[in-house]
Protein backbone atom coordinates (compact mmCIF):
# COMPACT_ATOMS: atom_id res chain seq x y z
CA UNK A 1 0.00 0.00 0.00
CA UNK A 2 1.64 3.76 -0.68
CA UNK A 3 1.19 6.24 0.88
CA UNK A 4 -1.87 7.92 0.11
CA UNK A 5 -3.60 5.07 -0.02
CA UNK A 6 -2.43 4.26 3.37
CA UNK A 7 -3.63 7.99 4.58
CA UNK A 8 -6.98 7.36 2.83
CA UNK A 9 -7.02 4.10 4.92
CA UNK A 10 -6.80 5.88 7.88
CA UNK A 11 -9.50 8.33 7.30
CA UNK A 12 -11.78 5.06 7.16
CA UNK A 13 -11.11 4.39 10.66
CA UNK A 14 -11.17 8.26 11.80
CA UNK A 15 -14.34 8.20 9.43
CA UNK A 16 -15.43 5.43 11.97
CA UNK A 17 -14.31 7.32 15.19
CA UNK A 18 -16.58 10.32 13.84
CA UNK A 19 -19.74 8.41 13.50
CA UNK A 20 -18.93 6.71 16.71
CA UNK A 21 -19.16 10.16 18.38
CA UNK A 22 -22.26 11.46 16.94
CA UNK A 23 -23.86 8.18 18.09
CA UNK A 24 -22.54 8.95 21.51
CA UNK A 25 -23.87 12.85 21.01
CA UNK A 26 -27.47 11.43 19.74
CA UNK A 27 -27.73 9.34 22.64
CA UNK A 28 -26.86 12.16 25.54
CA UNK A 29 -29.16 14.18 23.84
CA UNK A 30 -31.66 11.60 24.33
CA UNK A 31 -31.12 11.43 27.47
CA UNK A 32 -29.41 8.40 27.53
CA UNK A 33 -26.08 7.51 29.57
CA UNK A 34 -23.03 7.08 28.04
CA UNK A 35 -20.30 4.43 29.30
CA UNK A 36 -17.42 6.35 30.03
CA UNK A 37 -15.11 4.28 28.95
CA UNK A 38 -16.19 4.43 25.23
CA UNK A 39 -15.98 8.34 25.62
CA UNK A 40 -12.47 8.17 27.08
CA UNK A 41 -11.32 5.57 24.59
CA UNK A 42 -12.65 7.56 21.89
CA UNK A 43 -10.81 10.46 22.99
CA UNK A 44 -7.66 7.78 23.70
CA UNK A 45 -8.35 7.22 19.80
CA UNK A 46 -8.54 10.60 18.57
CA UNK A 47 -5.36 11.70 20.45
CA UNK A 48 -3.28 8.86 19.72
CA UNK A 49 -4.26 7.55 16.52
CA UNK A 50 -5.79 10.78 14.43
CA UNK A 51 -3.80 13.56 15.89
CA UNK A 52 -0.44 12.42 16.97
CA UNK A 53 -0.04 9.15 14.32
CA UNK A 54 -2.01 10.34 11.06
CA UNK A 55 -1.72 14.16 11.53
CA UNK A 56 1.57 13.85 12.21
CA UNK A 57 2.31 11.54 9.70
CA UNK A 58 0.73 14.44 7.15
CA UNK A 59 2.72 17.33 8.62
CA UNK A 60 6.04 15.87 9.30
CA UNK A 61 6.37 13.62 6.15
CA UNK A 62 4.00 14.12 3.25
CA UNK A 63 3.20 17.92 3.57
CA UNK A 64 7.07 18.44 4.68
CA UNK A 65 7.65 16.54 1.25
CA UNK A 66 5.66 18.11 -0.68
CA UNK A 67 6.79 21.66 0.68
CA UNK A 68 10.55 20.54 -0.48
CA UNK A 69 9.35 19.38 -4.10
CA UNK A 70 7.34 22.91 -4.96
CA UNK A 71 3.86 22.84 -3.03
CA UNK A 72 2.81 25.90 -1.75
CA UNK A 73 3.15 25.32 2.19
CA UNK A 74 2.46 29.00 2.93
CA UNK A 75 -0.63 30.24 1.26
CA UNK A 76 -1.54 27.25 0.48
CA UNK A 77 -3.78 24.35 0.80
CA UNK A 78 -0.81 22.40 3.06
CA UNK A 79 -1.16 25.54 5.82
CA UNK A 80 -4.73 25.37 5.56
CA UNK A 81 -4.52 21.59 6.83
CA UNK A 82 -2.06 22.43 8.92
CA UNK A 83 -4.06 24.80 10.60
CA UNK A 84 -7.13 22.40 10.31
CA UNK A 85 -5.37 19.85 12.54
CA UNK A 86 -4.36 22.80 14.89
CA UNK A 87 -7.78 23.69 15.15
CA UNK A 88 -8.89 20.09 15.79
CA UNK A 89 -6.35 19.44 18.35
CA UNK A 90 -8.14 22.25 20.36
CA UNK A 91 -11.98 20.90 19.61
CA UNK A 92 -10.42 17.66 21.24
CA UNK A 93 -8.59 19.68 24.46
CA UNK A 94 -12.29 21.06 24.76
CA UNK A 95 -14.08 18.14 24.29
CA UNK A 96 -11.91 16.20 26.85
CA UNK A 97 -12.29 18.88 29.65
CA UNK A 98 -15.92 18.26 29.55
CA UNK A 99 -16.16 14.93 30.06
CA UNK A 100 -15.99 14.52 33.94
CA UNK A 101 -18.73 17.23 33.94
CA UNK A 102 -21.02 15.48 31.17
CA UNK A 103 -20.71 12.18 33.43
CA UNK A 104 -21.63 14.40 36.35
CA UNK A 105 -25.03 15.30 33.88
CA UNK A 106 -24.13 18.89 34.09
CA UNK A 107 -26.38 20.41 31.47
CA UNK A 108 -24.22 23.38 30.57
CA UNK A 109 -21.23 20.97 29.76
CA UNK A 110 -23.35 18.68 27.86
CA UNK A 111 -24.03 21.79 25.78
CA UNK A 112 -20.42 22.30 25.40
CA UNK A 113 -19.93 18.98 24.69
CA UNK A 114 -22.47 18.56 22.14
CA UNK A 115 -21.42 21.89 20.33
CA UNK A 116 -17.70 21.05 20.40
CA UNK A 117 -18.18 17.55 18.83
CA UNK A 118 -20.34 18.38 16.24
CA UNK A 119 -17.85 21.17 15.14
CA UNK A 120 -14.78 18.60 15.57
CA UNK A 121 -17.39 16.18 13.86
CA UNK A 122 -17.96 18.66 10.35
CA UNK A 123 -14.06 19.98 10.57
CA UNK A 124 -12.79 16.72 10.24
CA UNK A 125 -15.15 15.66 7.34
CA UNK A 126 -14.72 18.79 5.31
CA UNK A 127 -10.78 18.31 6.07
CA UNK A 128 -10.99 14.69 4.81
CA UNK A 129 -12.92 15.74 2.04
CA UNK A 130 -10.12 18.54 1.33
CA UNK A 131 -7.41 16.10 1.09
CA UNK A 132 -8.94 13.15 -0.48
CA UNK A 133 -10.07 15.40 -3.35
CA UNK A 134 -7.78 18.12 -3.71
CA UNK A 135 -4.21 17.57 -2.32
CA UNK A 136 -3.82 13.78 -2.79
CA UNK A 137 -4.71 14.04 -6.16
CA UNK A 138 -1.68 16.63 -6.64
CA UNK A 139 0.85 14.67 -4.80
CA UNK A 140 1.76 12.32 -7.92
CA UNK A 141 2.86 16.34 -9.95
CA UNK A 142 4.97 16.98 -6.71
CA UNK A 143 6.51 13.30 -5.73
CA UNK A 144 8.42 11.20 -7.43
CA UNK A 145 8.19 7.05 -7.33
CA UNK A 146 11.28 7.53 -4.77
CA UNK A 147 9.56 10.12 -3.08
CA UNK A 148 6.49 8.18 -2.56
CA UNK A 149 8.77 4.62 -1.86
CA UNK A 150 10.60 6.88 1.32
CA UNK A 151 6.92 8.47 2.33
CA UNK A 152 5.70 5.38 2.57
CA UNK A 153 8.77 3.59 4.36
CA UNK A 154 8.19 6.54 6.87
CA UNK A 155 4.81 5.61 7.24
CA UNK A 156 6.08 1.76 8.32
CA UNK A 157 8.24 2.87 10.68
CA UNK A 158 5.70 4.54 12.66
CA UNK A 159 3.28 1.05 12.00
CA UNK A 160 5.99 -0.74 13.50
CA UNK A 161 6.55 1.80 16.78
CA UNK A 162 2.96 -0.12 17.89
CA UNK A 163 0.15 1.49 16.18
CA UNK A 164 -1.09 -1.95 14.20
CA UNK A 165 -2.16 -3.48 17.44
CA UNK A 166 -3.56 -0.14 18.91
CA UNK A 167 -5.34 0.38 15.35
CA UNK A 168 -7.28 -3.36 15.71
CA UNK A 169 -8.67 -2.53 19.16
CA UNK A 170 -9.51 0.95 18.68
CA UNK A 171 -11.55 -0.76 15.41
CA UNK A 172 -13.10 -3.02 17.74
CA UNK A 173 -14.05 -0.43 20.52
CA UNK A 174 -15.28 2.21 18.07
CA UNK A 175 -17.53 -0.64 15.94
CA UNK A 176 -18.50 -1.67 19.67
CA UNK A 177 -19.48 1.77 20.52
CA UNK A 178 -22.05 1.94 17.54
CA UNK A 179 -23.27 -1.42 18.12
CA UNK A 180 -24.19 -0.74 21.20
CA UNK A 181 -26.23 2.60 20.64
CA UNK A 182 -27.74 1.22 17.69
CA UNK A 183 -29.57 -1.47 19.60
Amino acid sequence: MNAIESLKDDHRLIEQGLLALERMCTALEAGQAINSNSLEKWIEFIQIFADRYHHLNEERILFERLSERGMPRLGGALEVLESEHEESRMLIRAIADTVPWVHRRDPAALERFLLQSRNYVQLLRSHIQTEEDDVFPQTDSYLTAADHAEISNAFDQAVDNGIVAFRKEWENTLHGIVFKLNH
